[in-house]
């Protein structure tokens, strides 16, 4: 088969393709098809095919830049950069404006930058983990543990009892009415510093106290006598809030 037959069976077979041969057909319609010879007709469809092809390429291209540009316009970016863009060209000016006039480029100002101070670091302050060191025990005297508590080890226990607390809690609230832990302090003062004010708002979580959603200060003292201020949450308590058997309570 010549050159002139495999072109020809060629065309044939990308004219079976879907879409092809329409534009085939439109080449060959075109007025100037009809001085060229069967080689460069199917040139020519080949050509709009490809230029076909590129134009949609072209299109996509341009449809997403237009919307890149929509979004960079309507994130308020474009805006921003342009006020950047804004001060610098002053900055420009007011510095041409300087050198004009012979200003000391070198002059102190009272102009403070609130940029902070740059950190500088170098790979070479960074220490390598060294092996931990050998513990030396050979003047470690073994000794046995004693069999009863020493009077520092029970001062050192809770010496709040949170269910004691909650019956005198209770006990005030049916007599007085209903208060807060800092009115409560007044008719039982806390004297064992912070770990029975922690109880009471223990108590107070535990019976559901109503949340003021503000906060009040409470005094205490410690064994010691220190007197201790501490701000917590205003939470109401009334004695229709524990339940009928104080055991029931969470503590």
């Amino acid at each position: 088969m010549d050159t002139r037959g495999r072109g020809q069976s060629r065309w044939q077979a990308e004219c079976r393709t879907p879409g092809t041969c329409k534009q085939a057909d439109a080449g060959g319609s075109l007025p100037v098809a009809q001085h060229l010879n069967q080689v460069q007709r199917q040139f020519l469809s080949r050509l709009m095919r490809e230029l076909s092809r590129e134009s949609e390429r072209v299109f996509s291209i341009r449809r997403r830049t237009e919307e890149g540009l929509r979004g960079y316009i309507e994130s308020g970016a474009a805006q921003e950069n342009r006020a950047v863009a804004h001060l610098l060209t002053e900055l420009e000016r007011s510095a041409v404006v300087l050198r004009e006039n012979g200003c000391n480029l070198n002059t102190q100002t009272r102009l403070e930058l609130p940029v902070g101070v740059p950190g500088i670091r170098s790979p070479m302050s960074m220490a390598l983990r060294q092996p931990d060191e050998n513990l030396d025990t050979s003047g470690v005297e073994e000794q046995a543990n004693h069999r009863e508590p020493s009077m520092e080890m029970l001062d050192s226990l809770e010496v709040v009892q949170i269910r004691q607390l909650a019956v005198r809690t209770l006990d005030t609230l049916r007599r007085h009415g209903p208060m807060t832990i800092s009115i409560l302090s007044s008719y039982q003062p806390l004297m064992e510093g912070l770990e029975e004010l922690v109880a009471c708002i223990r108590v107070a979580r535990a019976i559901h106290a109503t949340d003021l959603n503000t906060t009040e200060q409470v005094e205490a003292h410690d064994r010691y006598g220190i007197r201790i201020r501490a701000s917590i949450p205003k939470l109401l308590m009334s004695a229709d809030l524990f339940p009928d058997n104080i055991d029931e309570l969470t503590l």
